[in-house]
């Protein structure tokens, strides 16, 4: 009986821990989260965001112009689901959406030049064409400094 009780609320936490209850506006309280509504394959457990990193880069020209470089690997858990990718980056003190990439492709680096200094959240989002479903999100604050990369 003790045993069932442990496995019973063992499940209860992680479908607690796979639950996306915030919106991607809020603030993080760590440098990086991530939150995944993962798929059971035949495999086990599938994430489909294989990497993700933000970094700053270089200055462009001229000394105001700063960049966010993400770079990203999106792998479907099975051959006939058909995902999409979604970046984002906020600013992290005001939550206002400061650059998006709907639609992007499932790997790839994408470049956000106007950055200003400060903190950054970066977000990217699978999601599942055929319903709308977000699959899985990650996140990383990122700082834009004077000095830049």
């Amino acid at each position: 009986m003790k045993n069932k009780l442990m496995l019973l609320l063992g499940l209860v936490i992680s479908f607690a821990a796979c639950r996306k209850d915030r919106a991607p506006e809020d603030n993080l309280q760590s440098p990086a989260e991530s939150t995944a509504a993962k798929t059971v394959s035949a495999k086990g457990v599938c994430t489909t965001i294989q990497s993700f990193s933000a970094r700053e880069g270089k200055r462009v020209g001229t000394t105001f112009i700063h960049t966010i470089e993400v770079s990203y690997s999106v792998k479907p858990c099975n051959p006939s689901q058909n995902l999409g990718v979604n970046i984002r980056i906020y600013n992290f003190n005001t939550g206002e959406l400061e650059f998006e990439y709907p639609g992007a492709p499932l790997s790839g680096k994408v470049l956000y030049a106007g950055a200003q200094i400060g903190l950054h959240r970066v977000v990217i989002e699978s999601v599942d064409l055929n319903t709308g479903t977000l699959i899985e999100s990650q996140q990383t604050v990122i700082a834009v400094t004077s000095q830049g990369a």
